[in-house]
């Protein structure tokens, strides 16, 4: 891959980018993601990917009851999906106009 992610941190990446989770106040609890992560990659273990992609930067867990994860660097998430065949916004949205970055 381009940007070092595999198919299934794409997966989580893109379904994180999907449900708008860009910042703490916004963030989603991986039990809905996990469903169809393990739908489509039955030989891949999900806390794996998850432990990858905060390594790497690009999510950042809230800690709360349970544990919801958010993107935490949206422009280099929005690059990996896009050289990847995903489609995300290159910049970032403030007020409804788009900020190029």
């Amino acid at each position: 891959m381009v940007c070092g992610l595999e198919s299934e941190d794409l997966f989580i990446l893109n379904a994180l980018y999907r449900h708008h989770c860009f910042s703490s106040n916004k963030s989603k609890n991986l039990g809905e993601i996990a469903k169809a992560f393990n739908a489509k990659f039955t030989d891949s273990n999900i806390d794996e990917s998850i432990k990858r992609l905060s390594k790497l930067g690009y999510i950042a867990p809230k800690r709360e009851i349970d544990i919801k994860y958010y993107i935490s660097n949206m422009s280099r998430a929005s690059y990996a999906l896009n050289n990847h065949g995903y489609n995300a916004t290159e910049g970032r949205i403030i007020t409804g106009r788009i900020r190029k970055l």
